[in-house]
């Protein structure tokens, strides 16, 4: 079950690093204006807390600047909709030391328009499956099947329609997705002490994105022909 959407406050400054070397942690905070079980934001679904790591040198050796390093950006998500938006991501790959600069957290997604034509090339679509038939025998072992269609899509409210399917499949799969990069981004900046419980929530997002996408991709099924393929599943009694 989600948490409570609140209004949260302005982030306070970063704490100061609590090692001067071999690796510190600082932290920033925020409260809440308007939501939560009070003014400490019990219950709020978003971070009252963020912490990152600091001074990673070693004790005795000189600190030169390192700034952060992202790594290569991920490929573009589908469109959502028509005329609507893609996303790609990033990861960190190597935290800045001594004064290095840092990285935002906001540097990690990036949103670009993805217009689409929503007139002329006809797309494919399945229809919805049929009710299961009955049962092939009486009793012991027998089969009973239902089916659907690969139907071609020709008009706009059609692909509308289509596409509405796709973008709430897609908004869910990239909250996931933006969950898990903020999950791995946080553990990496607080150390390896965290890793472990991040990798453990990101297996268990990884686990409801997967469903997701294989859903958007029969949604996402193009073809240039105006055929129609019946598709026929199982079902053992």
């Amino acid at each position: 079950m989600g948490g409570i959407t609140c209004v949260f406050k302005s982030w306070e400054p970063w704490s100061a690093c609590s090692q001067a070397c071999e690796g510190g942690v600082e932290q920033r905070t925020r409260g809440v204006t308007e939501g939560g079980a009070s003014s400490h934001g019990g219950g709020c679904d978003g971070a009252l807390v963020t912490v990152r790591s600091c001074n990673t040198h070693r004790c005795g050796q000189s600190c030169l600047p390192v700034n952060c390093k992202w790594g290569k950006w991920s490929e573009w998500s589908a469109c959502s909709k028509c005329a609507g938006q893609k996303t790609r991501h990033r990861r960190v790959v190597r935290v800045s030391e001594c004064g290095g600069r840092r990285c935002k957290e906001g540097d990690m997604e990036e949103i670009a328009k993805c217009p689409r034509n929503c007139k002329g090339e006809p797309i494919c679509m399945w229809s919805d499956w049929s009710p299961f038939s009955k049962c092939s025998v009486s009793c012991g072992l027998g089969r009973k099947k239902r089916s659907r269609r690969l139907q071609t899509v020709h008009t706009t409210p059609e692909l509308e329609a289509a596409y509405e399917s796709l973008e709430r499949l897609d908004g869910h799969v990239q909250n996931l997705e933006s969950k898990r990069l903020k999950i791995r981004f946080l553990a990496f900046l607080a150390g390896p002490s965290t890793m472990l419980l991040a990798f453990a929530g990101i297996r268990l997002w990884s686990r409801f994105a997967r469903e997701d996408s294989a859903d958007r991709a029969s949604v996402l099924e193009m073809s240039a022909s105006l055929v129609e393929h019946p598709e026929e599943q199982g079902d053992g009694a």
